[in-house]
C-alpha cells in the first residue's frame, strides 16, 4: 500500500500475474493531488520493473497486466486543483518512463499492457489516465 501524507492513498495488490493499482479517495472522487501523482507514477514504475530484471527478462510469478480502478464509483475526478502548484517532473533514466505529467504515469510508455477499469465518470486528467 503507497499512500500520501494526505488522504488520498494508491494501493497495489500483487495477484500474479495482475497487478492492481487502485486510486483509494473515493470521499473526494478519486482527485489525483501531486503527492497522489508522485505516488501513482512509482505504483507503475513498480509494475513496469516488477517483471524485469538486469538482462530485460521476466522475473517468475511477477505481474505481466496491470489493471487500474478507482474505488468508489467515480474512476478519477482529475487532478486535485488545490495541491496542483507545479508541474510535477521527474527524469528517472529510462526515457520511456520519464514522467512528466501532473497525473504521474499518464505519459509513461510501459513495455506490458495497462487496463484503465473504468467504472463511473473519468473527468480531465481522469480521463488522460483512462485513455493512456
Amino acid at each position: 500500500h503507497v499512500s500520501s501524507s494526505e488522504t488520498m492513498a494508491v494501493s497495489i495488490d500483487l495477484q500474479p500475474p495482475v497487478m492492481i493499482i487502485t486510486l483509494c479517495n473515493s470521499q473526494k472522487r478519486n482527485v489525483v493531488s501531486r503527492s497522489d501523482a508522485e505516488a501513482l507514477a512509482h505504483a507503475f514504475l513498480q509494475f513496469e520493473r516488477h517483471t524485469r530484471i538486469k538482462t530485460g527478462k521476466p522475473c517468475k510469478g511477477g505481474a505481466k497486466v496491470a489493471v487500474l480502478y478507482g474505488e468508489g464509483g467515480t474512476f478519477c475526478a482529475g487532478a486535485d486543483l488545490k495541491s496542483m502548484d507545479n508541474r510535477f517532473e521527474q527524469v528517472i533514466g529510462d526515457k520511456r518512463l520519464d514522467m512528466t505529467g501532473p497525473m504521474g504515469p499518464s505519459r509513461m510508455m510501459t513495455s506490458k499492457p495497462v487496463i484503465a477499469a473504468v467504472a463511473g465518470h473519468a473527468v480531465a486528467g481522469g480521463l488522460e489516465l483512462a485513455v493512456w
